[in-house]
């Protein structure tokens, strides 16, 4: 069974640890929403979903608002 773990390290101060069953563009953009600032990924085709333009991500699966954020890629 393959799923995917992500960590986040927030503002030297905060660790965030999640894991899904689904490795997709849609999982991930799900706990990246509203999110804005740096983000250091690695060059898996999953990520790309987080750098697009608003105007090019997809809906959210759960009906709620767009997601705005703003996000910059600073590569791994």
């Amino acid at each position: 069974m393959r799923g995917h773990f992500v960590k986040c390290l927030i503002a030297c101060h905060y660790v965030f640890f999640e894991y899904t069953a689904k490795e997709t563009s849609t999982a991930v953009a799900g706990l990246f929403r509203g999110f804005s600032g740096y983000v250091d990924a690695d060059a898996k085709s999953v990520h790309d979903v987080l750098f697009r333009p608003p105007s090019q991500r997809p809906p959210p699966e759960d009906g709620a608002d767009a997601d705005l954020a703003e996000r910059l890629e600073v590569g791994c």
